[in-house]
């Protein structure tokens, strides 16, 4: 049973650790397009792919690139918030795991 312990403690760390690197990530490509408007304004967005866009989500992307509204915000929101939960949930798991 020890054991078990030991794993959900480390897992628990590993899931808070990346769950603050991916915070600390989204609030820098944050701060970097708080001034941009547009996708393609943004600082950097020609040099490096930090915006990167699956095929599933560019329809959505050009739509609102077409509307005047930066995509990060509403696409990188809701893809930030949804691995927010999951982090939060799994870090809660592996808490009930290491109670017994």
């Amino acid at each position: 049973m020890e054991r078990i312990e030991v794993v959900s403690k480390v897992t628990k760390w590993i899931i808070l650790l990346g769950l603050i690197l991916h915070t600390v990530i989204f609030f820098y490509f944050g701060y970097i397009n708080l001034n941009s408007t547009l996708f393609d304004t943004s600082l950097f967005a020609e040099k490096l792919n930090l915006f990167a866009v699956t095929e599933n989500w560019s329809y959505y992307a050009d739509q609102l690139k077409q509307h005047s509204i930066n995509s990060f915000w509403v696409l990188g929101t809701v893809d930030f918030a949804a691995q927010f939960f999951i982090a939060f949930f799994l870090f809660k798991l592996f808490a009930l795991y290491e109670n017994g």
